[in-house]
């Protein structure tokens, strides 16, 4: 069997996977090309999903205990995020519910 060593994961808000697909290219991309350890979409200076994290932030984002957030850990990460400017509202868009779900694919 052969080992596969990954080096980030996505990480997706709600039921996610709304993202354009030519709009997903861009990120993997950005992250090997640049430094960066956490690659966030924005649309409209809003920031986005889904993430793209490093390998070495996983522990820091899977030992996350309440009331801390994704978003405590975006903001003390702030330096390591690298924004992509997409032009599709849809890495903003949050699909919670199944209603919005069906809302989305209508």
């Amino acid at each position: 069997m052969k080992r596969v060593l990954v080096a980030a994961l996505i990480i997706t808000a709600g039921v996610g996977g709304q993202m354009a697909p030519a709009a997903s290219l861009q990120r993997p991309t950005t992250l090997v090309l640049g430094a960066s350890r956490i690659v966030v979409p924005s649309y409209q200076n809003q920031r986005g999903h889904p993430w793209l994290v490093a390998r070495s932030l996983w522990d820091e984002l899977l030992t996350l205990k309440a009331p801390k957030t994704s978003r405590d850990f975006l903001k003390k990460n702030a330096r390591a995020i690298h924004y992509v400017n997409m032009n599709t509202p849809s890495v903003i868009e949050d699909l919670d519910t199944p209603q919005d779900y069906l809302k989305f694919t209508s």
